[in-house]
């Protein structure tokens, strides 16, 4: 699990580590990490929390583009440049 804040400031872990706007924490994957919130009225508070289970795969990146080969980064070049990376099936709604 990562910790991203990106305003504001928390308190992350056993020992109450302050993470402040800008820093990236990298929590126990076993779990039991906590992450205070004080209540400060005076400022505002975001961030962002991102879990999920270990891939256990091969990882290839070339400029924004993160794949598993490089022969999958070539493709997506290749998708970027003739329009077919991202095509949208449906209709956009503005909410």
């Amino acid at each position: 699990r990562i910790l991203y804040v990106y305003k504001g400031s928390v308190m992350v872990g056993p020992e109450q580590v302050v993470a402040k706007e800008g820093d990236t924490c990298l929590l126990d994957p076993r779990g039991g990490s906590k992450v205070w919130f004080k209540e400060n009225l005076s400022k505002e508070l975001g961030f962002l929390l991102l879990a999920g289970k270990p891939l256990r795969e091969p990882i290839a990146r070339y400029g924004p583009f993160v794949m598993n080969t490089k022969d999958e980064i070539r493709q997506a070049f290749l998708d970027y440049q003739s329009g077919q990376l991202c095509k949208i099936k449906g209709t956009m709604k503005k909410i």
